[in-house]
């Protein structure tokens, strides 16, 4: 619930812009940066009910998991316990998520390029370039770069490696944007965007078309976005 809602923008360390961590069980009960008589779980949950501002940014979570915190919060905050997995690792309630995978492992050193100028910065490249349909070529995957401030990020590279392990690198242009033209990838993939100073991995793999959880493939921007309908807020560096 917390990776899909929170740690997007409240990792450990935060990205700017972002108060704390909400990674770890210390970071959910330390007392709260705004209101410190409630720790910061607490005070998630009233800010996912409505309170100012809202979280996700520009978005809702979904009921059950508000539903979700509240009953964690209500049971007294338990931790839960880990046991070793047969793979030698760890599982069960109360333990840390997986690390993001680095996609930019092994990979050659950055080398700043910009992109193409496109057009429709922060929007949904997908809802015209799926099928490439008319005069829309066909896209793998697109979507829009920005700061921690919410300014446009130029020059940044944005690297997705499929299931089969094949790597493949676009870079961001002015307004921040990119895309790789091509058919859909083979999910389960990772991706993960880095300049010259910072990098960023997206936290879960990123399945194409309707394998779930990412029913919407390389849409960036349908689910990192401001506004109606948006689960993330926009793809940002650092």
């Amino acid at each position: 619930m917390l990776a899909a809602n929170c740690t997007g923008c409240h990792s450990d360390p935060p990205a700017s812009g972002a108060l704390t961590g909400l990674v770890t069980y210390a970071d959910l009960t330390a007392p709260s940066h705004l209101t410190p008589s409630d720790n910061e779980a607490q005070l998630s949950l009233s800010l996912m009910q409505g309170g100012s501002p809202s979280m996700p940014p520009g978005g809702t979570a979904a009921a059950a998991d508000i539903a979700t915190l509240q009953s964690w919060i209500s049971a007294g905050l338990p931790k839960g316990s880990c046991a070793t997995s047969a793979d030698g690792g760890t599982s069960a309630d109360g333990g840390s998520p997986p690390p993001a995978s680095n996609v930019f492992t092994g990979a050659p050193p950055f080398a700043s390029q910009t992109g193409r100028s496109t057009h429709n910065a922060g929007q949904d490249c997908m809802s015209c370039h799926a099928n490439g349909n008319g005069e829309a070529p066909q896209f793998e995957f697109g979507g829009t770069l920005y700061d921690g401030s919410g300014n446009a990020v130029s020059g940044a590279e944005v690297r997705l490696v499929d299931s089969s392990g094949n790597a493949t690198s676009v870079y961001s242009g002015p307004t921040g944007t990119f895309y790789k033209e091509g058919s859909a990838f083979a999910g389960p993939a990772h991706i993960g965007v880095r300049d010259a100073t910072s990098t960023q991995n997206m936290l879960t793999a990123l399945q194409s078309g309707s394998q779930p959880p990412a029913s919407t493939g390389g849409a960036c921007s349908a689910c990192h976005c401001t506004g109606t309908g948006c689960t993330m807020a926009p793809v940002h560096l650092p």
